[in-house]
């Protein structure tokens, strides 16, 4: 009787284990740092860009001039939604289309759903830096490029509806379907008019098959 019950307590431990490692794999994030935490790269002119991302900016109009990119820790931890960092994406008297990317090996032709959560404060003054006096013409869009691809100018990429929110976090989110097993997810910044300030805070992103969050 005692052997019986160890050799099923036996059982039941490797089928846990078994269990609990398809689990885990399961859970395995398909980005590296969605969360923008530290440690933060230098980038060149861009900047400082959390580890796992790359930054991009075009420059079409007279008025364009590529952002600062930079980490929102230690200055504002207050636009830091979890985590230790948050990405800030600045602009200031100008115009600007710029963001971040990372490629990503996917579930073949699986179903995506991209999120980030989003802060843009926009200001003509600088003077409250809790309370934007420009709203309009700041947003934040996520996209998907269901090939793999790395331009951010590309026909292919699935966007979402633009965030135009201020003064607080927001998720904006996209859904699109792989083609293989490599896809691109793309945070797009648009800046249409050149105020004293344009801040964007990315936290907390993921990518994940839909049905999974």
């Amino acid at each position: 009787m005692a052997f019986g019950r160890w050799l099923r307590g036996l059982v039941m431990a490797a089928l846990m284990t078994v269990g609990l490692g398809v689990a885990q794999a399961q859970s395995a994030p398909l980005l590296v740092n969605p969360g923008f935490d530290d440690p933060f790269v230098d980038f060149g002119a861009f900047g400082l860009v959390a580890e796992g991302w790359e930054a991009w900016s075009v420059e079409s109009l007279p008025t364009d001039a590529s952002p600062l990119f930079g980490p929102t820790m230690p200055d504002l931890s207050e636009r830091v939604l979890a985590g230790d960092n948050a990405q800030l994406i600045s602009s200031t008297l100008a115009t600007a289309t710029a963001g971040v990317f990372q490629s990503a090996t996917v579930p073949e032709n699986a179903e995506l759903v991209f999120e980030v959560n989003a802060y843009v404060w926009s200001s003509l003054d600088g003077l409250n830096t809790d309370v934007s006096n420009a709203t309009e013409g700041v947003s934040v869009e996520v996209g998907i490029d269901p090939l793999g691809g790395i331009d951010p100018l590309s026909a292919g990429i699935m966007w979402s509806a633009p965030l135009t929110t201020y003064d607080a976090f927001q998720a904006v989110s996209v859904t699109a379907t792989a083609q293989g097993t490599q896809v691109t997810v793309f945070v797009r910044v648009m800046v249409n008019t050149g105020v004293y300030a344009a801040d964007v805070y990315l936290d907390e992103g993921i990518l994940v098959v839909a049905g999974e969050q």
